[in-house]
């Protein structure tokens, strides 16, 4: 007899239960409202910044700062890009996003941080390879572009993009 592979258990709350709970739902520019292709990463393991996104109104700009312990979220500094399908790394204090697209869908080189405690974006080097749909890391003093769909190609990419916090390169 083939059995079926059991339901998945969920999070562990505080008390230890296995199970799915409700959260404050995410800030949207539209009502009813929904955002989808956002980039997001945990901060000083406190907050969840989730930002860029697409809603009704298209690509979006937003940094929404959720905050667990209260269930609350809040609007940070938007950026200066309108972009989806990016993605959110973090590293100490800060928030990294990189590649994504804008409404007129030209894929981007871009990589900006985000500091939580100066509510500030920053413009660093650009990525080597326009990309969006990746996957990104943070490792050591490094942050990592990986794989993703290029504009230069048209096709999905294999290649691995490192960028050094401490030399800035």
């Amino acid at each position: 007899e083939r059995r079926s592979p059991s339901a998945p258990q969920g999070i562990l709350d505080r008390n230890g239960s296995s199970s799915w709970k409700s959260a404050a739902p995410v800030p949207s520019r539209t009502e009813p409202g929904y955002v989808f292709g956002m980039s997001v990463g945990v901060v000083l393991n406190k907050y969840i910044i989730s930002a860029f996104g697409r809603d009704a109104n298209g690509p979006s700009n937003t940094t929404r700062i959720y905050r667990p312990c209260v269930d609350k979220w809040a609007l940070g500094k938007d950026a200066e890009v309108e972009v989806y399908l990016g993605v959110g790394v973090t590293y100490k204090h800060l928030f990294f996003h990189l590649g994504g697209v804008p409404a007129s869908f030209a894929i981007k080189d871009i990589f900006l941080s985000y500091d939580v405690f100066s509510d500030r974006w920053t413009s660093l080097a650009p990525m080597g390879t326009p990309r969006y749909r990746l996957a990104g890391a943070a490792l050591g003093d490094y942050i990592y572009a990986i794989g993703g769909w290029s504009s230069s190609t048209n096709t999905a990419e294999a290649s691995v993009e490192r960028y050094s916090l401490r030399l800035k390169t």
